[in-house]
């Protein structure tokens, strides 16, 4: 493993910087310029720029360049951003240190997810359109107004492409690699009339995991993804056009924990082989209705439904038929937006209002060998022979919740022009949360549970028990902001944010203990965010550098503690605070140059997690110091095409993947990636050679402490493929 001063790279960043400034200030050459990026973070087309609010935004060809099929991939290039998708139906993503880790049904997000500006409430399905995008934007901070309910740390918003009705248009790409990858895109644009255009896009993509099963034979933690999607876009009068979007997602593949020690010896012995299927379908309606010259009504109308198979594991990790935990998820959301935008002279505002309801049944189930597991845990390997009770060779213990959710949301936002260097901005947002629960955990018949009187990972129940409860709240923001110069863009703000509160999968009180039992519930989280920043944009547009600094101050923090069964209580206070910097120099007409730099200080004020005192500790997945540098330099081949260089080096800073246990952490790293491509002098083909991971860094995925065993998921080692494409 690689390690590192943690001030290195903050030095090398913060010298990369102020070198590029030195230069740009000495050289005034006109005639180059970096591109702008356009975003919607505040539900209107700004510059990047412009907008008083911390955000990355990538677009189409820095998503293609860099390899980006999911949110993973976007990490080391958007400072503050932290995480993991270690499994596909568990992604873990931290914003400024702040995440969710539980994955049951009875717990939301704290970094909103949304895709074509329609939340999506399960983390693992935002990785689903991770194709043919437009752009991705990573709102930090608390986005209650903007963004709304459960986007309390911020908010990753993905846009996919529109249809054209302009041009036709067929890119197909094909790679291949080492551990058997295969990938395959293929996107078709069809302008069938000057109103009237479809777009269809098709990915498959295959990998061999990190692991091999010796016991089976199989790979673990491989990659087996198939994405399509269709959209048409009807321009039906001058005033009104229409978007409908048809999305399916099927994913198939095997995941594996690890012993810590020989994670990376790339093999396990385990007798269960955890399959993680994902089979999920997106439809969305928008409508665009320009009802005046400074008016324009918005609709959105999407549903989702999904079946998946959570938290796979063989917890023995071993070929003894021990313990393993499957939890297969069904779920379904529907969504009705309506937004109203407007402008008059100096003032740009809007209001809105959105609805959404979700249903998710979950069947988490647990199957145990009585016969060993009791004789382990009572260290008396006679006892099911001498004892007189019957120990079985497998138990089936299954734990069966639903949950309905309803939100309701009232909001607007208005930005006045004061003068024509100073802006007020306005907003507040009003959610309402209503939550019906429900759970039945029987005891298995069972020598464990004859024992305890309870069932083994989860406790049981008699019959079912049900729980409802609402939440609401008023979440304000109010920004300042300054144009010192015409490209020079001062700001602070002051935010609120919410987090629904929910419920656990465990009853409140046990059956032992005769109390009436309901599930266990917890209640809402809250944040107030303060924020100053600066964006600037010089050498002739040749240069732009972004600064951030933050302090979020959170109530009623939701406590995550277990490692088979995760249980949330409201048990501490947390705060957060940084700087961020981000800045893209075009050095040269060939040579560009990007780094990032995040310091990052999230820690308990107070608080207890399993009865350990965190006060003081790290937030979990919170590194203190995260960069990234990407160096891209292009070269014409004559008349043939232009070749492009590519490098980037990734650094995070050592973290905790658990801040109760200082054990399960992670050391500093470094990742190295590298691009070689050519493409030819009319753009119809081209040609790369990609790596990733290059030089073999070896950390971590995620850690557990499992029965006593220190397990973990190793992340993928070098990675190289050769990738071709055709543009018609």
């Amino acid at each position: 493993m690689m390690y590192y001063n943690k001030n290195r790279l903050t030095s090398a960043v913060l010298a990369v910087l102020a070198a590029a400034t030195v230069n740009a200030n000495a050289d005034n050459n006109g005639g180059l310029e970096l591109e702008e990026v356009v975003v919607t973070a505040q539900k209107r087309a700004e510059s990047v720029q412009d907008i008083p609010i911390a955000v990355s935004a990538f677009d189409e060809n820095f998503l293609k360049d860099s390899g980006v099929v999911g949110v993973d991939k976007l990490m080391g290039y958007t400072p503050g951003l932290n995480g993991t998708a270690q499994q596909d139906a568990e992604s873990v993503f931290t914003v400024r240190g702040i995440g969710t880790y539980a994955f049951g049904v009875g717990a939301d997000n704290s970094v909103g997810m949304f895709i074509d500006d329609v939340p999506v409430g399960r983390p693992a399905l935002i990785g689903n359109s991770f194709f043919d995008l437009q752009r991705v934007e990573v709102v930090k901070g608390p986005q209650g107004t903007l963004f709304g309910r459960n986007a309390s740390a911020g908010a990753i918003s993905v846009i996919t492409n529109k249809p054209n009705v302009e041009e036709n248009s067929l890119d197909v790409t094909a790679a291949i690699g080492n551990e058997s990858q295969e990938a395959y895109e293929v996107i078709g644009n069809w302008a069938i009339s000057d109103k009237f255009a479809a777009r269809a896009a098709v990915r498959q993509e295959e990998r061999d995991g990190s692991l091999e099963n010796t016991a089976t034979g199989d790979e673990l933690n491989n990659r087996d993804h198939t994405n399509a999607r269709l959209a048409l876009h009807y321009k039906a009068t001058d005033n009104l056009s229409v978007d409908l979007v048809y999305e399916q997602v099927e994913i198939d593949t095997r995941v594996g924990f690890s012993d810590v020690d020989s994670a990376f010896s790339g093999k396990v012995a385990q007798n269960r082989q955890p399959t993680q299927d994902i089979e999920s379908k997106r439809y969305l309606a928008k409508l665009t209705w320009d009802l005046s010259d400074s008016l324009t009504l918005t609709s959105n109308t999407s549903y989702m439904d999904y079946d998946l198979t959570a938290i796979p594991v063989d917890v023995d990790v071993s070929e003894l038929e021990l313990l393993s935990i499957r939890e297969p998820q069904e779920g379904s959301q529907f969504v009705q937006e309506l937004r109203l935008n407007g402008a008059l002279d100096n003032v740009d505002w809007f209001v809105g209002t959105s609805f959404i309801k979700e249903n998710i049944e979950s069947n988490y189930t647990a199957e145990y060998s009585d016969f060993i597991l009791t004789q382990i845990l009572l260290g008396d390997m006679t006892f099911c022979a001498t004892s007189g009770l019957t120990c079985l060779d497998n138990v089936e213990q299954v734990h069966l919740a639903e949950t309905d959710n309803t939100s309701y949301a009232l909001y607007g936002d208005l930005a006045w022009n004061i003068t024509d260097n100073l802006k007020l901005t306005l907003g507040a947002r009003y959610t309402r949360d209503e939550k019906e629960f429900e759970v039945n955990q029987p005891v298995p018949a069972s020598a464990l549970s004859t024992l305890t009187g309870d069932a083994l990972v989860k406790l049981g129940t008699a019959g079912l028990i049900k729980d409802d409860e609402a939440w609401t709240s008023f979440d304000p923001r109010i920004v300042l902001d300054y144009s010192l110069a015409e490209d020079v863009l001062l700001y602070g703000s002051v935010s609120s944010g919410y987090k629904s509160g929910g419920f656990n999968s465990d009853p409140a009180n046990t059956l032992a203990s005769g109390l009436p039992q309901k599930p266990a519930a917890f209640d809402e989280e809250e944040v107030i965010a303060y924020e100053v920043g600066v964006k600037t944009r010089f050498w002739n547009g040749r240069a732009q550098v972004n600064v951030a600094v933050y302090y979020n101050d959170y109530e009623d923090f939701q406590v995550e503690a277990g490692d088979l069964v995760i249980l949330i209580e409201n048990a501490a206070d947390v705060e957060s605070q940084g700087f961020e910097v981000e800045g893209t120099f075009l050095l040269t007409e060939h040579f560009t140059l990007m780094a990032n730099y995040s310091y990052l200080d999230a820690s308990f004020k107070e608080g207890e997690i399993e009865g350990i005192d965190v006060a003081g500790r790290p937030l979990q997945r919170a590194p203190e110091h995260t960069g990234a540098l990407v160096a891209n330099y292009t070269m014409p081949i004559g008349e043939l095409g232009e070749l492009t260089l590519r490098a980037d080096y990734i650094y995070s800073d050592e973290f905790l993947f658990k801040s109760e246990n200082l054990d399960l952490d992670q050391d500093a790293y470094g990742v190295i990636n590298a691009r070689i491509g050519f493409e030819s002098a009319d753009g119809r083909w081209g040609l790369a050679l990609i790596g990733e991971n290059v030089g073999d860094e070896e950390y971590l995925l995620t850690r557990s402490d499992v029965l006593g065993q220190n397990l973990g998921i190793p992340a993928m080692g070098e990675l190289y493929r050769l990738e071709a494409t055709l543009h018609f």
